[in-house]
């Protein structure tokens, strides 16, 4: 299996491949730090605001409640370091979906695991990766992510993609596209 993961996927994508190496081709990233053996969620949860803010339970449920338009557009505002932002039409389908309660509260869930994935990945990194791994970030931040991710997977390689953000398949699609077909090249008969 081929596997592609952005964001908290990266929290799901090396589990998977660490657990199940058999049946893993390799693993594709894309702009987030692997906490573990050498990156304590602590150290990168003050680099974003939301981080502290999205686990205190149920207190940040109960304040985005009803606002949640509000608190998604200073989201994606926070979020956009490089090209173009989400469109109206994309906030509003996220303030549709957002807006149900199950929805928040599960998108609030992924930054309460974070200290539970962090020790569950230190475990999972007593046994190196052999596949190949690859992680793009946006601009600046390859380098700071790359130490980590090869505490999971030694021979890992991280890029930056200049002039993107985090939303790297939203502000640089094409180069996202060409990264996966260079990394998992189509056989030829």
């Amino acid at each position: 299996m081929q596997v592609v993961a952005h964001d908290f996927g990266v929290s799901v994508a090396y589990p998977l491949a660490a657990q199940y190496r058999e049946q893993i081709a390799g693993l594709f990233l894309m702009d987030y730090g692997l906490t573990g053996k050498n990156l304590k969620f602590a150290a990168i949860e003050s680099m974003f605001w939301h981080f502290s803010f999205n686990k205190q339970r149920p207190l940040a449920e109960e304040l985005v409640t009803g606002r949640v338009e509000t608190f998604l557009t200073h989201f994606f505002q926070g979020m956009r370091t490089a090209g173009e932002n989400i469109s109206a039409d994309e906030l509003a389908e996220f303030v549709r979906l957002y807006s149900r309660p199950q929805v928040l509260h599960a998108g609030f869930e992924l930054y309460r695991t974070e200290i539970q994935d962090e020790a569950d990945n230190t475990k999972l990194q007593e046994t190196p990766l052999t596949i190949p791994v690859r992680m793009i970030t946006q601009a600046g931040l390859a380098e700071m992510v790359l130490a980590p991710l090869q505490d999971a997977a030694p021979h890992a390689t991280s890029a930056d993609v200049p002039g993107a953000g985090h939303f790297l398949l939203h502000e640089a699609p094409d180069r996202v596209l060409a990264e996966i077909n260079a990394f998992y090249p189509t056989p030829t008969a």
